[in-house]
């Protein structure tokens, strides 16, 4: 089971609900948006890695690496 964040929000093409957010393979921080109306989803950048470290102290040290992990299902429904 994943984690998701479940708020609407004000978006330029109307009133969304939040779903998730994740850091893409290139550093780019998205977000995935449902439309209630439209009945679709919509993946948009919202800033990207280093932005969003700026101000907080921490600093890249060079070029990161995305590790993929297996997840394990559960049976439980």
């Amino acid at each position: 089971m994943k984690d998701t964040i479940q708020t609407e929000i004000e978006t330029p093409d109307g009133v969304g609900l939040l779903e998730q957010i994740y850091i893409t393979e290139l550093g780019h921080v998205m977000v995935r948006i449902f439309y209630q109306k439209k009945g679709i989803w919509i993946n948009r950048r919202i800033t990207n890695l280093e932005s969003l470290l700026e101000g907080s102290g921490l600093k890249l040290t060079g070029e990161y690496k995305i590790k993929k992990r297996k997840v394990l299902k559960n049976n439980y429904g």
